[in-house]
């Protein structure tokens, strides 16, 4: 079960819809309709939440490429939405690399490099060395 909706910025103000994902089978279906949500090539977002599991924020600024936002890649994968959305570029991975590990890309820097850990120093003690 899934939620889509469409907000479309217009010369009124924004206008919210929901809207099918039935027809929708690549991220260029869904920019197509979005943009069919704003005649004036204006700003659109669109919306899709599954089943709590993970979210997405899709922006259309007219012709540009869309900018996309997921809230957890390794559940989204799990969607045939989600796998819409998930762009070799958005996982900084090789095109057809699909069988790339959702849960060891490092989507948003946070991971350590491998071998590297803050319980790795040079005394093995787990604390930053401060000298005296």
């Amino acid at each position: 079960m899934y939620f889509a909706a469409l907000l479309a910025r217009t010369e009124d103000g924004w206008e919210a819809s929901d809207t099918e994902l039935d027809d929708v089978e690549t991220l260029s279906d869904l920019a197509e309709l979005a943009r069919e949500a704003s005649p004036e090539d204006d700003t659109v977002l669109v919306l899709i939440e599954q089943e709590d599991a993970w979210f997405g924020v899709v922006r259309i600024d007219g012709e540009d490429d869309p900018r996309i936002y997921v809230s957890d890649a390794a559940a989204a994968a799990r969607s045939s939405y989600g796998e819409i959305l998930l762009t070799d570029e958005l996982l900084g991975r090789e095109p057809g690399d699909d069988d790339a590990d959702l849960d060891s890309l490092d989507l948003d820097g946070t991971e350590e490099p491998d071998g590297d850990s803050e319980d790795d120093d040079e005394d093995g003690s787990g604390a930053d060395a401060v000298p005296h």
